[in-house]
């Protein structure tokens, strides 16, 4: 929150200041595997200095008339659009430079690499400054701190500006609660002194708190309040509390609903979640509405509410319900029904195109959206199987799916773009047995 409070004033500065001045940045989110790489972030703070200045464009043209499509994929990609990135610094009609990148240790992705990129235009451009966000992270602390210009700015040691936001933020929230849910006065001022006692100046705490508070009527606040001690931990567990109290089908919905996007390897469609979660697709969004606010859905695709969230339910004691048999477990559920789907689902011409040679990019988005259920089976189920132990899925299964469906899972990858992922996966089969074989 306090990023983006800044890169909107900020922006908004430099704006008025000059217009030879480039500012881009990066919201880094470990749970998306789109924006939890270093690839992701030199390639996202490179297309925002282009959109602003698009003379630059010509230096990504040079690298890509050499490198070709190979310039955003591939092991090398990230080298070459450093390279590119350090070419647009040189250009001198860029007087300054202002890079912003939030919650940077939630860059899984070679880390390292960008660790690197940071302290190499530091040191070669004076006109380039970062602003970077992040947990305590030794590794961070260690490769950005050895720069004589390094300010480290520890929230841990600024209490009072901290609690200052914080009570800023609960005086705006409890006013909305109170004009939404006609709090009369004594509810708003207990409910506005909890949040204050209770807040442990963590804004995700407060937000989570009165958003629970939004689904209850305005007698029930002070109760319910009660329910949500200190702790991002607390209110999360609160949260497993309230889903046990739905029916028992809802609640097994609910809890396939969690693991699944748990386990995922990136943010699924709701129509993708339905699939490898075995429930209704009409309830789908109903459903993640019921997962307390562990869940959020953007443009139809389900993420999680933040770091933390996953974290309880990964590291914490959230797995010992949603997955009582554990992690591994999960991936087998997982295999299982991505199997199962695409066993009974694919078959010849899937999108009905009546015609072998029908290119990919000609695809209607009527055609597109007959797959779009199947995306993530056919992506993952092999990147699941890596992870359980021989005997926990048969082979002869696996042989016999692919012995009738495997040239049908080859045209459905063909549909998504993605037939060079499905290769990968074969190899990540292929090794698996031969692993298993000789152990």
């Amino acid at each position: 929150m306090i990023m983006m409070g800044l890169i909107d004033e900020v922006g908004n500065r430099l704006a008025e200041k000059s217009t030879s001045i480039g500012f881009s940045y990066f919201f880094c989110q470990s749970t998306n595997m789109q924006l939890n790489n270093a690839v992701s972030v030199i390639r996202g703070l490179i297309y925002l200095l282009i959109d602003q200045h698009r003379h630059l464009i010509k230096h990504l043209k040079q690298r890509y008339e050499t490198a070709g499509p190979s310039l955003f994929e591939g092991p090398n990609t990230f080298y070459t659009l450093q390279n590119v990135l350090f070419d647009i610094l040189k250009d001198l009609t860029l007087k300054e430079c202002y890079f912003l990148v939030d919650a940077l240790d939630e860059c899984d992705g070679d880390l390292n690499s960008l660790l690197d990129l940071i302290s190499a235009t530091i040191s070669k451009f004076p006109n380039v400054k970062w602003l970077v966000a992040s947990r305590k992270h030794d590794n961070i602390k260690e490769q950005l701190g050895h720069n004589d210009i390094y300010c480290a700015i520890d929230l841990g040691e600024n209490r009072i500006r901290v609690k200052e936001a914080v009570m800023k933020f609960i005086d705006i929230k409890v006013n909305e609660l109170a004009t939404k849910k006609s709090y009369p006065p004594e509810v708003k001022t207990k409910v506005k002194h909890y949040l204050e006692s209770n807040a442990d100046e963590t804004f995700l705490w407060i937000h989570l708190v009165c958003k629970e508070l939004q689904r209850v009527r305005a007698r029930r606040a002070e109760t319910t309040l009660l329910e949500f001690p200190p702790g991002l931990d607390s209110v999360y567990q609160c949260m497993i509390n309230q889903i046990q109290r739905h029916d028992m089908e809802d609640i097994q919905f609910c809890f396939r609903v969690l693991s699944a996007v748990l386990l995922a390897y990136r943010p699924l469609h709701l129509e993708e979640l339905a699939t490898v979660a075995t429930i209704p697709e009409n309830d789908a969004e109903e459903l993640v509405g019921l997962c307390g606010s562990f869940l959020s859905i953007q443009d139809k695709t389900v993420y999680f509410v933040h770091q933390s969230a996953k974290d309880f339910l990964h590291l914490g004691e959230g797995l010992k319900i949603i997955l009582p048999q554990g992690i591994e477990d999960g991936h087998r559920q997982m295999v299982e029904r991505c199997m199962d789907i695409l066993s009974r689902q694919l078959k010849k011409d899937i999108c009905d195109l009546k015609y072998p040679g029908f290119l990919n990019r000609d695809l209607a988005p009527k055609h597109k959206s007959r797959i779009l259920y199947l995306r993530y089976a056919c992506c993952y189920w092999v990147r699941h199987m890596q992870h359980i132990r021989q005997g926990s899925i048969s082979y002869t299964h696996i042989l016999s799916f692919f012995s009738k469906h495997l040239l049908h899972w080859i045209e459905a990858l063909g549909l998504i773009g993605e037939i060079s992922d499905g290769i990968l996966q074969l190899k990540l089969l292929q090794d698996k047995v031969k692993v298993e074989t000789y152990s």
